[in-house]
């Protein structure tokens, strides 16, 4: 994957890269050469999200298949820029895809369940708090934990999904301060006794989420600690 250069394919066997872009006059190119995303899916096949939609590589042919927003087809992709894309180990051929305007948080088309089959889109719009510089329906990573639930990260904190019901439950690492950018999640890891460390985009250190009483612990350096966090801007977990 490159940040604006398309996609490269490496054949092993020659040690050579096969490039692949967008092309206005190939429909069956990559819709966009920003890539966000990609994954191959149970089934052996290669998902790329762009910043101008899904594309699934045909590996007979050699080229794309796009999936885009559209205002006059039903049950299509809900936002241009796919951002995250997920296919639980418990179902296969359904694929998560989340969406949102990276740069600046301004729009977002949330949470899209893809049946690979049927080819049908089923969108979830997140239920945006009262923020005023940036949109709530920003969404990211998705962490499937050990018990089958799905954590998402987005623009208003942590949120819980219920697939089953659709319902959204949200948990803020700075509650006192929607605006905050602690509440911009960015990463989150699960540890094996099942707690979620969460990554913000705030330079704030890291928190532990504990999920049986929702709450944040938050670990950040101290100068006077030799024992804490050697900087409060963390790059990966």
């Amino acid at each position: 994957l490159t940040a604006a250069g398309g996609v490269d394919r490496l054949n092993r066997a020659t040690g050579t890269f096969e490039h692949y872009s967008h092309s206005e006059t190939d429909p069956n190119s990559l819709s966009h050469d920003v890539i966000r995303a990609a994954i191959e899916d149970q089934s052996g096949t290669i998902w790329v999200g762009t910043m101008s939609g899904l594309n699934k590589y045909n590996r007979e042919d050699d080229n794309f298949a796009r999936y885009q927003p559209s205002k006059t087809k039903p049950n299509c992709l809900s936002y241009d820029e796919v951002t995250f894309i997920y296919e639980s180990p418990k179902e296969p051929g359904i694929l998560w895809v989340s969406t949102g305007e990276v740069q600046n948080l301004s729009e977002g088309g949330g949470l899209n369940r893809f049946d690979v089959r049927t080819e049908k889109f089923t969108h979830f719009n997140l239920k945006p708090l009262k923020m005023k510089s940036r949109s709530g329906n920003v969404v990211g990573q998705i962490h499937e934990d050990k018990d089958g639930i799905f954590w998402v990260c987005s623009t208003q904190g942590l949120v819980r999904f219920d697939r089953d019901t659709g319902k959204f439950d949200y948990y803020l690492p700075d509650p006192n301060n929607i605006e905050s950018y602690s509440n911009i999640i960015v990463s989150i890891t699960e540890d094996i006794q099942g707690a979620l460390w969460i990554r913000t985009q705030a330079l704030d250190g890291i928190y532990r989420f504990d999920k049986e009483n929702g709450y944040f612990q938050n670990f950040r350096h101290d100068p006077t600690d030799p024992s804490s966090l050697s900087n409060d801007l963390i790059m990966s977990i």
